[in-house]
């Protein structure tokens, strides 16, 4: 059994509880181009991806129109909504951060934000100094389900897969993680049977997660 050397999360809905708002803003941008998409729908799109992502795969939706535009277009709808208090940590997040640096195992990040979204709220949960490493949307050109992201953090930290345990929220994290070979603990009270299926362990939040359990994670 290999030592575990790297702790390597996601952001959105693994570490802080943003999700709910991300789908709120999509719907905002979409309404006022004269969309409405049921929640099922919009979850399936666009949670755990890269918005640049999503926005290449909506030619159809919006014709003639470049992604970059349009992702411009709904990080300032992103920022008119901005929350006026920090997003909430998910309940165990920043004990089990602090508790894995203490320990000495190296903490990363792979988000699909971009890197100053990502500082600034690491920086609001205060863990930001505990993060050895972060990987973030402008650092790979395929974002996930693609494993990319997983892979480059491994390859910066010097260590192999098995030497490392991932943590996620969402059906196209969960997909990218695994699929870098990464034993993957899936954050979420409301799994689906893809992530039960992929992940080796299913919280839902992060409150029952402690070093000595990831220790002993099985291979």
């Amino acid at each position: 059994m290999s030592t575990l050397r790297a702790a390597i999360f996601d952001l959105d809905g693994t570490l802080v509880a943003t999700e709910e708002h991300n789908q709120v803003v999509w719907r905002a941008f979409l309404a006022q181009r004269g969309h409405t998409w049921d929640d099922a729908e919009l979850s399936a799109l666009v949670l755990g991806r890269r918005g640049i992502d999503v926005f290449r795969e909506l030619g159809h939706v919006f014709p003639g129109e470049e992604p970059e535009a349009l992702y411009a277009e709904i990080l300032a709808v992103d920022e008119r909504m901005r929350q006026p208090e920090p997003a909430a940590p998910i309940p165990g997040a920043v004990d089990l951060v602090r508790q894995l640096a203490a320990s000495g195992v190296t903490v990363a990040l792979v988000t699909s934000r971009w890197r100053s979204g990502a500082e600034e709220i690491l920086q609001e949960l205060g863990i930001l100094q505990h993060f050895g490493l972060l990987v973030t949307a402008e650092d790979v050109a395929r974002g996930k389900p693609h494993p990319d992201g997983w892979l480059f953090a491994l390859e910066r930290l010097g260590i192999t897969a098995d030497e490392a345990i991932a943590f996620e929220d969402s059906v196209p994290g969960v997909v990218s993680a695994t699929a870098a070979g990464l034993r993957t603990v899936a954050v979420t009270p409301a799994p689906t049977a893809e992530v039960i299926t992929l992940a080796q362990r299913v919280v839902a939040d992060l409150t029952t997660v402690d070093v000595v359990s990831l220790q002993s994670f099985p291979h």
